[in-house]
């Protein structure tokens, strides 16, 4: 959210442009993954379906939710997942530590579940009524 806060972008600008920007770095990633042999397609199919879905589902909720909300849920993301990452990272390596690994899985999912609980109640509220 960079752009939004330091340049004044309209969230919904931001979250476009980052979408765009990502199919590039994304697909030099997975093109150099594939180049070594570390990809498993069955998995890439899988996930390749999912974002698209999920993608929709994301053009879709900018229509039922504030920019302000957005940025909010975004910021929620972020913290979410670097409270996972920093889980798991504290736990490799120590086996009295293992337990964390879980915790780590549960806290991400917990945060995308309630992120996607909050756009759902979004969604019924405002009907397809655009923001304010």
């Amino acid at each position: 959210m960079g752009p939004t806060l330091l340049l004044g972008a309209p969230t919904r600008l931001a979250i476009g442009t980052g979408l765009f920007q990502v199919i590039f770095t994304g697909g030099l990633g997975a093109f150099l993954y594939a180049r070594s042999g570390h990809v498993d397609l069955v998995m890439a199919v899988i996930m390749l379906a999912a974002a698209s879905v999920g993608s929709r589902l994301g053009v879709a909720a900018t229509r039922v939710v504030t920019p302000g909300r957005i940025r909010l849920l975004f910021s929620f993301t972020l913290l979410g997942g670097t409270l996972a990452v920093a889980l798991k990272q504290i736990a490799e390596g120590r086996p009295g530590l293992g337990y964390l690994t879980v915790v780590s899985e549960v806290v991400i999912l917990a945060s995308a579940g309630s992120i996607c609980l909050v756009l759902v109640a979004a969604s019924l509220g405002k009907g397809s009524q655009p923001p304010h």
